[in-house]
């Protein structure tokens, strides 16, 4: 986890030993979605407060920071539920 999380804002609450245990069996291009998805989740929750014209300013994609609710329903809601298939 730490190889696809190095370059992303994660919040102090992130535990990178839970999210590895619930993710036994998972390849790396699993990982890479499961971070993708998690980055995701705080960019949807400020969409609907911008300007549609503006997009997102730099300075509030800077600010925002990955949480550990966001990689918990990155996991319950977009991932894999059996990878043993």
């Amino acid at each position: 986890m730490q190889i696809h999380t190095r370059r992303v804002p994660l919040n102090k609450d992130v535990d990178l030993k839970e999210i590895a245990e619930r993710t036994e069996g998972f390849v790396g291009a699993d990982l890479k979605m499961l971070v993708k998805e998690a980055a995701m989740i705080p960019i949807r929750e400020v969409v609907p407060f911008l300007d549609d014209d503006k997009g997102v300013p730099t300075e509030m994609l800077n600010s925002l920071q990955i949480k550990m609710k966001h990689f918990t329903s990155a996991l319950d809601n977009k991932m894999p539920r059996d990878k043993s298939n």
